[in-house]
């Protein structure tokens, strides 16, 4: 992803109007790479250092894959949710690390459930997941580096992206 691949107006100054829904729950993504227009321009926007909008959008996904299973109708295996649960702690983790050397940080969790709706499913999905942990033989592991995460979801990501010839 890269500012000339979004849709205009990306760089709105703050005070004007955006021609682009930011604040609805209608999902509008022009440019088709499957992250929603208004959360990529804030990550343009907002971050200034690649590797940060880099993690927004392996969040994304990830944030992508957890509200999934709020209407997923077949039984969400045990493991699945235990990894949606710990990748979802490791995320948080690693911005709260962050924010503690690199004090303009701003998780864009936020920026992401920018709806009530958005947010009430998010915690919906969660609530789920853990209700799935909690009958589950598992246990919750934390990662002594959360940050690391984001290198197992680009992974994860490379692997459901990659086409073979």
């Amino acid at each position: 992803m890269s500012s000339s691949q979004v849709p205009l107006p990306y760089d709105m100054p703050q005070n004007t109007q955006s021609l682009l829904p930011i604040d609805t729950d209608t999902v509008i993504d022009i440019n088709h790479n499957k992250i929603r227009d208004d959360y990529e321009r804030l990550l343009l926007t907002q971050y200034q250092r690649p590797e940060y909008v880099a993690m927004g959008v392996l969040a994304a996904a990830h944030w992508d894959r957890l509200v999934a299973t709020h209407t997923q109708n077949d039984r969400v295996p045990s493991i699945t949710a235990l990894t949606l649960i710990t990748n979802n702690i490791a995320i948080n983790q690693c911005y709260y690390s962050l924010q503690q050397i690199d004090s303009t940080l701003i998780s864009p969790i936020l920026n992401y459930f920018n709806t009530e709706q958005r947010l009430a499913i998010k915690d919906q999905a969660e609530e789920k997941l853990l209700a799935i942990i909690a009958l589950s033989p598992f246990t919750i592991i934390f990662d002594p580096q959360p940050c690391q995460r984001f290198t197992l979801l680009a992974e994860s990501m490379l692997q459901t992206t990659f086409i073979s010839l």
